[in-house]
């Protein structure tokens, strides 16, 4: 009985041992190689679909990457080496960047916009300025992407800019009235026209609070060339040292010209001047001349495909040229229609496509 239990357990420790050596065979010596295949560039989920199939083991470690998530970077062994059937492969695949929202900056102007892009991590890409009579010049007029889009840290955003109405000339701008403002928003101001500061003079005024400017030369409201200089004069509390006593000028009030400084009672200036003067002869006034219309000469060949919407949204189309503003389309569209418009204009254009309210492509044309 002992002799047979013996044999029963030697039996069993040899077939033990059998499973355990076919087993180590098939996996490190024995069985049939396989091809890794190239998995790169692949969705997690169809790598490891792929490794499965060819009986193959898969290891995922996760990293972050500009990629999309779950997008395979690298992967070991590489592409094209032959392994045993059961050979661990490693695949290193994105977490994707963070996603971040993008601000609002239409109706800024366009250095405040772009500080407050800069400060959410983002950065200032492709800025096309359009004349525009709805909006002051060096306004944000769209952006791309639209907020509050959700896109990754550091992406490109780019800024349509109003350059002004579309009645004035391109190499020409009007002096604005910065009166009564900052020295810094002054020069902010006349750098948002196409203008620049030719010189800054500082006056005492004790009525006035220091960097306020008090006057502008030429006057505001004058037209002068593009880049043009613009001197400011700017209020200090600073008293020159050879300054007799006078009376300080009222503070400048925007929009108000400036009153002329009344003379003292008992002055010679209120001496009446009774010498008899010529009088001035009449102006002729000159009628203004007709600026000749600019005739459409050109076709905006503008071609739209609306991509796949879940629901109809409202797709408007506005071309901007040398005659104004005018709607090229306003209405409800469906995901996949296709726009085609020949639109005339004269000189150059600009068209704007906006889908839902939202600014989503433009287009020059010359």
């Amino acid at each position: 009985m002992g002799r047979i239990v013996n044999l029963s357990l030697i039996i069993i420790l040899l077939v033990l041992v059998g499973s355990g050596l076919a087993s180590f065979y098939a996996i490190f010596i024995g069985g049939r190689n396989v091809e890794v295949p190239s998995l790169e560039g692949r969705s997690v989920t169809e790598a490891l679909d792929e490794i499965q199939r060819l009986g193959l083991l898969s290891r995922v470690d996760e990293i972050d990457s500009s990629l999309p998530k779950g997008a395979v970077i690298s992967q070991w062994p590489e592409a094209g080496a032959e392994v045993r059937k059961g050979k661990v492969v490693l695949l290193k695949v994105s977490k994707g960047s963070k996603q971040v929202s993008v601000p609002d900056v239409r109706n800024l102007d366009y250095e405040r916009a772009s500080q407050q892009l800069r400060e959410a991590g983002f950065v200032v890409g492709d800025v096309l300025r359009i004349r525009d009579d709805r909006a002051p010049a060096g306004t944000v007029i769209a952006q791309s992407p639209a907020a509050p889009a959700l896109v990754p840290e550091n992406a490109r955003v780019s800024l349509l800019v109003s350059s002004g109405s579309a009645g004035g000339s391109a190499s020409t701008a009007a002096v604005p009235d910065v009166r009564g403002k900052g020295e810094d928003e002054a020069r902010r101001i006349l750098r948002s026209v196409g203008l620049r500061v030719g010189g800054v003079s500082y006056v005492y005024n004790a009525m006035t609070a220091p960097g306020i400017v008090m006057e502008v030369r030429p006057a505001p409201g004058t037209t002068i060339p593009a880049n043009g200089a613009v001197s400011l004069i700017v209020a200090t509390d600073r008293k020159p040292q050879t300054q007799e006593v006078a009376s300080s000028p009222k503070p400048v009030i925007p929009g108000q010209a400036p009153q002329a400084p009344q003379a003292k009672v008992g002055s010679k200036e209120t001496e009446p001047d009774l010498t008899p003067k010529p009088l001035p002869e009449p102006e002729q006034k000159k009628e203004p001349q007709a600026k000749p219309q600019e005739q459409p000469a050109k076709i905006a060949k503008v071609r739209y495909v609306v991509p796949p919407l879940s629901k109809p949204l409202a797709l408007k189309m506005e071309m901007v040229d040398a005659r104004g503003t005018q709607t090229l389309l306003d209405r409800e569209v469906k995901g996949g229609e296709y726009i085609t418009l020949d639109a005339p204009y004269a000189k150059e254009a600009v068209v704007t496509i906006y889908l839902g309210g939202e600014f989503v492509w433009q287009e020059r044309y010359f």
